[in-house]
Order: C-alpha cells, then sequence, then structure tokens
C-alpha cells in the first residue's frame, strides 16, 4: 500500500509543478498567436494608448 501511496504524492507533485508551466505555455502561445496573425491591430492599440497617456500627463503639466 504504501508503493501506491508514493506513486500518488510523485503523481500530484509532477502535477502540481507542472500545471504553472502548462498554462504559462498555452497563455505564450496564444499571444504569440495573436500577434503573429493580428499585429496592426497590437501596433495601433499601442499607438492609442501612448496618445491618450501623452494628452494626460500634457493637461498634468499645463498650469
Amino acid at each position: 500500500m504504501s508503493a501506491r501511496w508514493s506513486f500518488g504524492l510523485l503523481a500530484a507533485a509532477v502535477i502540481c509543478c507542472a500545471a504553472p508551466l502548462l498554462i504559462g505555455a498555452g497563455l505564450a502561445g496564444v499571444a504569440w498567436g495573436v500577434v503573429r496573425q493580428h499585429w496592426g491591430w497590437l501596433v495601433g492599440g499601442a499607438g492609442f494608448v501612448a496618445l491618450v497617456v501623452f494628452a494626460r500627463l500634457r493637461r498634468v503639466d499645463a498650469p
């Protein structure tokens, strides 16, 4: 019976340690796919965010 318990604990440890890595790899793969297929939208969105931040900073610095 102890052999079953040790195998089960080993399997649980592997799953617990591997799960965050697998989830992170999956999210990175999704992000890479989105960037490859829709890079124009990404650049446009980043430019829009930069424009808004610049306008806000300019408004804060104005006397």
